[in-house]
C-alpha cells in the first residue's frame, strides 16, 4: 500500500466517523501494522491520524 492509498483509508474512516457509520473491518493493530508495512517514510503525523481514527472506531 503506498502512502496515498493509506491516507485515503483513513479519509474514508474519518468521513464515516462524522455520519457516524461503523465500517471498519480493520482492528487498531492491523492498522499500525499496514502503516508499517508500507514501502515510503514513515510520516508520524499519518500514523497518528491513523490511529485516532482507529481508537474513535474502537470505542464505538
Amino acid at each position: 500500500m503506498n502512502k496515498e492509498d493509506f491516507i485515503a483509508r483513513i479519509e474514508r474512516l474519518e468521513s464515516d466517523l462524522e455520519k457516524g457509520v461503523y465500517n471498519n473491518p480493520l482492528t487498531l493493530d492491523e492498522w499500525i501494522g499496514n502503516f508499517w508495512s508500507v514501502e515510503w517514510d514513515k510520516d508520524e503525523k499519518v500514523l497518528d491520524r491513523a490511529v485516532a481514527v482507529c481508537e474513535e472506531f474502537v470505542s464505538m
